[in-house]
């Protein structure tokens, strides 16, 4: 393969969503194949139980690497690293044809849009166009929020907000991924408030929070009640609210993140908006199953009972788990988007 074509490859990898754009991976290249080792330490430690969020990231980088290596005339096999890390090894050959979708161009342009959405449902032709057959993707289905439980999936989903301001334990995580100056971006991972849609007077407000006194006399008013509040009515503007449901097993969140990266680029490709809502699904991972000290009594309870509802509104089936949720709709173009670092290559 030409080195170009390569570098072509890795980049769309590179592009792939992570959370706190972590980018948690390095490529290591020899002959016609890409090694990636995925490296979950640059992830946040909390919401990042058994690196299931780093596996998600993963699956959507080698959708990312296929879709590139087909733009390119190659088709993609993906095996396991055989040290047992987790990362893929992938092979390239010649295309053998079969394939007419194309969603290469929109993997540049893909981003998260956090404004408000349109309420109106989405016309029947694009939905056909975004949810299409996904049977070639293993162990996961796509479940939707019914319409009249839009504002009760959309104030579940926000929690993690609520949580990570009044938790001293994840306060703390949660500025260290702030990013108040745009350039930051270009060192070091985290989100630039922008890109959360902030302006004075959010930003001000943000800004005060991390003072662990303030943040408790927020609480104490109510205030932080009234940013859940805020935050839910702005996820429950959509036109739709959906999750991908998997088997509670760590395998199935990389095909999680193979479907998600392709609903993504489906989207972004009619021309409609995105963003994904992993957070509160990520850390009520880790107050059931993980590290149950991190959080108060209230709140395991409080995440207990917004996951049930949540459940109940997409249709879960027993032994199923939820891997992330997203919602999709028309909105103006958002304020930032993220910045993407070169990626970390080594030629063998």
């Amino acid at each position: 393969m030409d080195k170009g074509i390569i570098e072509g490859i890795i980049n769309a990898g590179n592009r792939a969503p992570s959370g706190g754009n972590s980018q948690p991976w390095r490529f290591a290249v020899r002959g016609d194949t890409i090694q990636v080792v995925m490296t979950p330490e640059k992830e946040h430690p909390v919401m990042n139980y058994r690196s299931r969020g780093t596996r998600i990231a993963l699956g959507a980088m080698i959708e990312n690497m296929r879709i590139a290596a087909r733009h390119y005339g190659f088709d993609a096999s993906v095996a396991p690293l055989s040290d047992g890390a987790l990362g893929a090894l992938i092979t390239f050959r010649p295309a053998g044809g079969g394939e007419t979708e194309n969603l290469f161009g929109a993997i540049a342009t893909r981003h998260s849009n956090r404004k408000p959405y349109k309420r109106e449902e989405l016309p029947l032709e694009k939905r056909n166009t975004l949810f299409s057959d996904k049977s070639w993707f293993a162990d996961c289905r796509i479940a939707f929020a019914d319409q009249t439980s839009l504002q009760r999936t959309a104030k579940s989903l926000a929690l993690d907000v609520l949580i990570n301001l009044q938790n001293e334990n994840l306060r703390k995580h949660f500025f260290q991924e702030v990013l108040w100056r745009e350039e930051e971006q270009h060192s070091r991972s985290g989100l630039y408030v922008k890109t959360m849609e902030m302006v004075p007077p959010k930003s001000t407000v943000l800004k005060l929070l991390q003072n662990k006194r303030m943040a408790a006399f927020f609480k104490k008013l109510g205030l932080l009640e009234k940013i859940l509040g805020e935050n839910a009515k702005t996820i429950g503007s959509t036109a739709l609210i959906g999750a991908v449901i998997v088997p509670n097993k760590d395998e199935a969140f990389v095909e999680a993140g193979k479907v998600v990266e392709n609903l993504w680029l489906r989207t972004t490709q009619a021309g409609l908006s995105f963003q994904l809502l992993a957070g509160f699904v990520f850390l009520w991972q880790q107050a059931e199953f993980g590290d149950r000290s991190l959080f108060s009594d209230a709140e395991r309870k409080r995440m207990g009972e917004a996951y049930n509802a949540l459940g109940e509104n997409f249709g879960m089936k027993d032994g199923e788990m939820i891997a992330t949720a997203f919602r999709i709709g028309e909105s103006s173009p958002p304020m930032a988007v993220s910045f993407t670092r070169p990626p970390e290559v080594y030629w063998e």
